[in-house]
C-alpha cells in the first residue's frame, strides 16, 4: 500500500530560445507506505472488532508501516537535445532541497494477536518502533491535526534528484498534424536522495507479552506522550 498527499506551492517557469526550459517550484508532501498487511490485519488496526474471529490468533509477519512529511524547494532544467523533425529527444533534471518535518515507522517481524469479543486474550511478539517527537497528531483520530506537525520541524535537510527523458518519432517529419508523432517513449527516475530524522525517546525494539487485558490498554490517550504509551504496552 502506498499513498501520497501533495500540496504545491508557488512556482515559476520560463524558456530560452524554445530549447532551454527552467523552473523553480515548492511543494509539501506526506507519504505513507505499508507492506505485508492482510485484510484481517487491517480489521484489527481499524478496531473492527465485529469482524475479528473470537479466540482465533491473528499473525503479523514482517508487517510494517512508515510515514513521513517533508517540503521541497526545487530547480528544474530541461532541454530539447535532438530535433531533426523526424526524431525529437528531450531530457530534464530537477535538484531539490529537502526539509524533513515528521516521520514514524513500525515493523513487526513476528507478532501474534488473539482477541475475545470484549478483551485481549494475548499479544506476543516483537515490534520495532521509530518516530520523531511530533508524531502525536498523526496517530490521533483527527486527520486535520496532521497539518499541525508540518510547522514543527523534527527532521534534517537533504538533497533530492529527479531525472527523465522523452523520445518522439515523427514519420512525416512535420509537427503540424493533430498527433504529430507515431509513438512516444518516456522514462524517469524520481525521488533519488534522502532525509535524516532524529528519533525521539521511546524509539527502539519492544517485546510484547500481554494476556487477558482490557482492549483499552491498546488505545493511546490524548494525555499520553508516545514514549509513555510504548512503556504502557
Amino acid at each position: 500500500m502506498w499513498a501520497n498527499i501533495e500540496i504545491n506551492g508557488p512556482a515559476v517557469s520560463f524558456k530560452y530560445k524554445d530549447i532551454h526550459h527552467f523552473g523553480v517550484f515548492t511543494r509539501a508532501r506526506q507519504i505513507y507506505r505499508a507492506g505485508n498487511i492482510s485484510d484481517v490485519n487491517f480489521d484489527v488496526l481499524g478496531n473492527s472488532s465485529k469482524k475479528i474471529p473470537n479466540g482465533d490468533p491473528i499473525t503479523f509477519t514482517n508487517a510494517g508501516f512508515t510515514t513521513h512529511t517533508f517540503a521541497e524547494i526545487g530547480f528544474s532544467y530541461g532541454r530539447i537535445m535532438v530535433n531533426d523533425y523526424y526524431h525529437v529527444l528531450r531530457g530534464g533534471v530537477s535538484v531539490k532541497y529537502l526539509m524533513g518535518f515528521v516521520a514514524g515507522s513500525i515493523y513487526a517481524p513476528d507478532l501474534q494477536y488473539t482477541a475475545n469479543y470484549d478483551s485481549v486474550r494475548s499479544v506476543k511478539g516483537d515490534v520495532n518502533v521509530n518516530y520523531t517527537y511530533n508524531i502525536g497528531p498523526y496517530i490521533d483520530p483527527n486527520a486535520q491535526n496532521d497539518l499541525t506537525s508540518w510547522f514543527e520541524r523534527a527532521g534534517r535537510w537533504g538533497l533530492g534528484l529527479d531525472i527523465g527523458g522523452q523520445y518522439e518519432y515523427h514519420p512525416n517529419g512535420t509537427p503540424n498534424e493533430p498527433t504529430p508523432y507515431m509513438f512516444s517513449v518516456a522514462a524517469s527516475l524520481t525521488d533519488i536522495g534522502g532525509i535524516g530524522y532524529v528519533a525521539d525517546k521511546g524509539s527502539g525494539s519492544y517485546g510484547l507479552a500481554m494476556s487477558n487485558v482490557d482492549t483499552g490498554i491498546l488505545i493511546k490517550r490524548d494525555y499520553e506522550a508516545m514514549s509513555e504509551y510504548m512503556q504502557k504496552l
